[in-house]
């Protein structure tokens, strides 16, 4: 899964509730929410008429921040006004800002994930209320151990109040894996199917299944076209053989091994009505 089909996955499972949260506006209401406009990002409304943009980045660049300052002018263009501007930052180290220009201001807000501290989001979450944009990003953050991990993963698996439970264990797993490395990730998997009995990746696993069988069924169907064709050729070269005799020359083998199937099945049906050089002729 690449960075853009990962952020597509988040915005699926989170709301803008969720981001507001770390953007210390809880306390507002959504309107107008607009996802379609914006491929790593989601603007909307408040109450009291601002807009609000979260762009998500996991691996930033330059090209990166053109984008982010191109999504902003845009923004502006079609709201007519300047919006609060904010990028979540899930890559690890510190990302690279905003250059500003005398001619151009552009200053987003940068929620950088791995400077939270995982067991006070985690305390939040359990005491406050759920947050899925924090569950799938704790293992970015300060002090997300194997312990906690476990504890977080367990939580997930079991809190009723968690929505699309499935797609947050995935992306969670996702972010395990690229921050922890594969053996914490496989055991987790095992955990939480042996523990909990979510096969989480049961979805992906058929897809994969199908896959192979319509794979499997096309080479069973291009084998058969392959052996229709190999006694066709076949039964052309006795009938040639039958035909022309001597004059059934190596010259005329080789042009009917190497023509299409188009090709022998006309000579085929019309074989009796066709002489040698025109044969050749038509083969070359």
């Amino acid at each position: 899964m690449n960075e853009n089909e990962y952020i597509k996955k988040i915005k699926e499972v989170i709301n803008p509730e969720d981001i507001l949260i770390f953007i210390n506006k809880k306390d507002k209401n959504i309107f107008n929410i607009d996802e379609k406009s914006y491929e790593n990002g989601i603007s909307f409304t408040t109450e009291e008429g601002k807009t609000v943009f979260a762009e998500f980045e996991i691996d930033n660049s330059t090209e990166k921040n053109i984008r982010s300052a191109e999504n902003y002018l845009k923004i502006m263009l079609n709201t007519k006004q300047v919006p609060e501007y904010f990028i979540f930052y899930l890559g690890k180290g510190i990302p690279l800002k905003i250059i500003l220009t005398d001619n151009f201001k552009f200053n987003p807000e940068y929620i950088v994930i791995n400077q939270y501290v995982a067991g006070e989001i985690f305390s939040y979450i359990k005491k406050s209320g759920i947050n899925s944009l924090a569950l799938i990003s704790m293992p970015l953050m300060r002090d997300y151990d194997e312990s906690l991990m476990n504890e977080h993963i367990d939580f997930v698996c079991t809190d009723k109040r968690i929505k699309k439970r499935t797609e947050i264990l995935k992306l969670i797993l996702i972010m395990i894996y690229f921050n922890f490395g594969e053996e914490f990730y496989l055991s987790l998997k095992v955990r939480i199917k042996n523990m909990f009995k979510i096969d989480i990746f049961e979805d992906e696993r058929k897809n994969i299944f199908d896959e192979i069988k319509e794979k499997q069924d096309s080479f069973i169907e291009e084998g058969i076209k392959i052996g229709e064709e190999k006694i066709l050729r076949e039964k052309i070269n006795v009938l040639f053989l039958k035909k022309f005799g001597t004059d059934y020359d190596e010259e005329i083998r080789s042009l009917i091994k190497m023509s299409d199937k188009d090709k022998i099945d006309y000579i085929f049906d019309n074989i009796f009505d066709l002489e040698i050089n025109e044969i050749k002729e038509y083969l070359r």
